[in-house]
């Protein structure tokens, strides 16, 4: 239940936000994209960024401002029901870690950005560092970092 809640409000929320934020700035875009997907990134050719971008913004709707501002909007709520299932605990779901932890850690990855991450903070300035400023302090933002370093390989 609890995978299936972040697979559908946070999800689709972070990730219309912070691709709305790449593509915005096509060197940057071309920079992350090329360390997410290099083999495909190398096979599409120099033309290959234009289409990704024009796919993922049509596809997330990350092109429209105005569902991207929506989505800023809502990811807070991620933070707050992540911090109101733990209530402390330290999974959400029984005493190791599980799909639950896997699926929250991974959808606020893109704003926490831990320092496992393969993106940088550095890459990822602007809006993106402004919210990631915001929510520093939470407690759901210290346990998805803490997730990252306990169980993301390098």
């Amino acid at each position: 239940m609890l995978e299936d809640w972040f697979d559908r409000e946070v999800g689709p929320n972070v990730r219309r936000f912070v691709f709305h934020e790449l593509i915005r700035d096509p060197e940057r875009f071309l920079e992350v994209a090329a360390q997410a997907a290099p083999r495909a990134f190398e096979a599409m050719g120099p033309a290959g960024h234009r289409v990704a971008r024009t796919m993922i913004g049509t596809h997330y709707r990350a092109r429209d401002d105005d569902s991207a501002r929506r989505a800023l909007e809502a990811t807070p709520a991620g933070f707050d029901h992540l911090e109101g299932e733990l209530a402390g605990r330290e999974y959400l779901a029984g005493g190791s870690f599980g799909v639950a932890d896997l699926t929250a850690a991974a959808l606020l990855h893109p704003i926490v950005l831990p320092p496992e991450a393969f993106l940088t903070v550095e890459r990822m300035r602007g809006l993106v560092q402004r919210v990631r400023a915001e929510v520093r302090e939470r407690p759901g933002f210290r346990w998805v970092e803490e997730m990252s370093r306990r169980h993301r390989r390098p």
